[in-house]
């Protein structure tokens, strides 16, 4: 899951090693660090990815995929636990 759920900087990427429709790339519109026209190559090269562009800078960001990230893993745990006393 943690995986699945890190940051990662475009850049330093070439394929996708588990199929494009698995990917899900989100970034901020005002993002200085890693520009938004950076992450818009990737999304180009790799046909098929989901995308979401946040009006948010980098830090800013973070800071929303950390809390969506949190929500996410709390909604699993209910879930998992739900499936585990059928």
């Amino acid at each position: 899951m943690e995986l699945a759920l890190r940051i990662v900087n475009p850049s330093l990427l070439g394929q996708s090693i588990c199929g494009t429709r698995n990917v899900t790339v989100s970034y901020g519109q005002f993002d200085q660090q890693i520009p938004p026209a950076t992450v818009e190559i990737l999304i180009k090269g790799w046909s098929g990815v989901s995308a979401f562009t946040f009006k948010r800078g980098h830090r800013t960001m973070g800071t929303k995929l950390f809390t969506l990230r949190q929500k996410f893993a709390e909604w699993l745990d209910v879930k998992v636990s739900i499936s585990d006393k059928f």
